[in-house]
């Protein structure tokens, strides 16, 4: 499944680079394909660049960006081909920058890909249209700077306006615009992500990032508070509230994450150690950057003894923190 396409028709395969047994794959059963080179010595398949090669598939073929699906190992054609709206496979493992919808770590991953059957980041099709099945979470172990372990469940990438990527993307705009209102699609992913949760690591207590000082005498909206909880096996969940906020800091303008880490330290407290002793907490965020918040939060849990820390955010900023590989329940 991809962000932007709707039927596979046409296939472009970057061979610059490709593993043999990515060349040698048979597209064609899947829809009409064009292998292409951007190095002049590949005369056959050589294309001028990016632009000029989808011209042709567009103006030419008659092709539409939602009929292209692009395989690729660059990172820099992936990109380019998502500001174009063309689905992208990337090929091998996860890089820094990777930005593609898919990541195939081997050629058997690829019929999946291509049939439909697996998404890299669900929640970014769940966000164009809400009647797709939500079925699977990206996760990633990660450990605060104080060596604590948490697991990171989150949906998609999202792209900052700040970074100019994508003039519209339909998950980034949602988690924007649910900053200030309701959104029933961010609700229905929210509700649906915890109850693949619950399949696997049932959480004893969920909460949620809470609002700033500042935010709550400026009466904001408290995005998550405003939520339905799913029920999981007749049982109606409920929030908990464990978390206060009690330091307004800002992350904006942070060149670095040293610099978020500090302005994070000591802006939380547990409320009441007693609940949180030997719990398994779910924690709720819209977004996910560099981590010093979901770092803070998780540290201040363990102190108060909590047992194991889950987060759940809808997106990682612009895949700053992309150096892992997706996990599907």
């Amino acid at each position: 499944m991809f962000k932007w396409t709707e039927k596979i028709n046409y296939i472009l395969v970057d061979i610059d680079g490709l593993p043999s047994e990515y060349r040698n794959f048979e597209y064609g059963k899947y829809a009409k394909y064009r292998l292409f080179s951007l190095k002049q010595s590949t005369a056959e398949t050589y294309v001028y660049d990016i632009s000029s090669l989808l011209s042709e598939a567009i103006n030419g073929q008659g092709f539409r960006s939602c009929d292209i699906v692009c395989i690729s190992l660059n990172p820099h054609v992936i990109r380019e081909m998502m500001q174009y709206h063309i689905g992208t496979i990337q090929i091998g493992k996860p890089k820094k920058d990777l930005l593609a919808d898919n990541l195939c770590l081997n050629v058997d991953e690829l019929d999946k890909f291509l049939s439909f059957e697996k998404a890299s980041f669900p929640a970014e099709i769940y966000a164009e249209n809400i009647s797709n099945p939500l079925s699977s979470l990206n996760i990633r172990k990660k450990a605060t700077h104080k060596g604590n372990n948490y697991q990171l469940f989150f949906g998609g990438r999202y792209f900052p306006n700040s970074r100019g990527y994508f003039p519209y993307d339909a998950l980034s705009e949602r988690i924007r615009s649910f900053k200030n209102r309701k959104d029933p699609n961010i609700e229905s992913f929210i509700q649906k992500s915890i109850s693949v949760i619950y399949k696997h690591k049932p959480a004893d207590l969920i909460t949620y990032v809470p609002l700033k000082p500042k935010d709550i005498e400026e009466q904001r909206f408290d995005r998550f508070g405003s939520i339905e909880l799913p029920k999981i096996e007749n049982r109606q969940l409920e929030f908990t509230k464990i978390l206060e906020c009690i330091k307004d800091y800002s992350q904006k303008g942070s060149s670095s994450a040293e610099t978020k880490k500090k302005n994070v330290i000591n802006a939380y407290k547990v409320i009441d150690k007693e609940i949180v002793d030997n719990k398994t907490v779910l924690v709720l965020d819209d977004t996910h950057t560099t981590g010093s918040t979901a770092n803070e939060i998780a540290d201040i849990l363990y102190e108060a003894g909590a047992k194991e820390v889950l987060f759940l955010v809808i997106g990682v900023n612009q895949m700053i923190d992309q150096n892992n590989y997706p996990f599907v329940y």
